[in-house]
């Protein structure tokens, strides 16, 4: 049985671009456990406790053996008041939860690819599999310069004509990488992140890939029929609305193709992380 741990973490930093907001919490007994692709559950607790119930999760996006990070936009009451912890405040956490990502043996260049605050769980993955010598490298993207979740850096930039910023976030790890806007903007590519990894797939054709994504189901769905007309083999973190956390409420079902039939798998604890290839979208 797999050993969680609800604890109060500290936070240690704190903070904040365009609308996003970054907390590193220490939690030695999480941090020390957790694997990319995981996520944590934070439970509201101060007087808005009383109507929020029930934990919000978040996808670590980063960990070392004492603390843990994580990624949020301000999308209700809930996340607004987490906006205003300050250093030295505290929160109370659950995890770490969910099934991580693995790496498929016989690839040898990893593609992540992240669309809006569904970047969150990829820097701690692009960490991890740099630490253990894999190639990885990164396309990011969001609607416009104001919605990216991301800060930007002009070192590791992928090589992609007219690209000219970085993700701040995995430049940190020594991986390359690029951003699409739908908005044009100075440096990034023009266009969707779906049309940036098609880029990049057409110039790399000699590279055996695997792409990890997480971000916009409209996005996912696009990139998982991609995937299949090239048989490029992935994994996909699914972001869906959760209520427990461990798989107690069943109301973060989605479907999934297992043995030739559909099913219903729970998000919580069967996910958050799947095949690419047998989600239903």
């Amino acid at each position: 049985m797999k050993l969680l741990h609800q604890v109060i973490a500290d936070v240690v930093e704190h903070d904040s671009f365009n609308r996003c907001h970054r907390l590193r919490l220490r939690a030695p007994e999480i941090a020390s456990k957790a694997l990319p692709g995981q996520f944590i559950c934070v439970y509201i607790d101060d007087e808005l406790g009383k109507r929020f119930i029930m934990p919000r999760p978040f996808s670590i996006s980063d960990a070392d053996k004492e603390e843990i990070e994580i990624v949020f936009a301000v999308v209700g009451s809930g996340t607004a008041w987490m906006a205003k912890l300050r250093v030295g405040d505290t929160l109370r956490i659950l995890g770490p939860l969910g099934k991580p990502f693995t790496w498929l043996d016989g690839c040898d260049v990893a593609l992540l690819v992240g669309g809006g605050i569904g970047f969150a769980p990829l820097p701690f993955l692009a960490k991890v599999l740099k630490a253990k010598g894999v190639d990885v490298v990164a396309i990011f993207g969001a609607k416009s310069a104001s919605e990216m979740p991301f800060k930007t850096a002009h070192e590791h930039v992928l090589r992609i004509s007219g690209v000219g910023l970085s993700v701040r976030e995995v430049a940190r790890w020594g991986v390359p990488s690029a951003i699409a806007l739908e908005q044009n903007y100075e440096g990034t590519f023009h266009g969707s992140v779906v049309d940036l990894v098609l880029h990049w797939l057409e110039t790399n054709q000699n590279r055996k890939v695997a792409i990890y994504a997480c971000g916009p189901r409209e996005m996912l769905k696009r990139l998982q029929g991609i995937m299949s007309e090239r048989s490029i083999a992935g994994q996909f973190s699914v972001e869906e609305r959760m209520a427990c956390g461990v798989g107690l409420c069943l109301g973060c079902a989605c479907k999934v193709i297992e043995d030739g039939m559909e099913r219903y798998k729970m998000v919580c604890v069967d996910g958050p992380v799947f095949d690419a290839h047998k989600l239903i979208l």
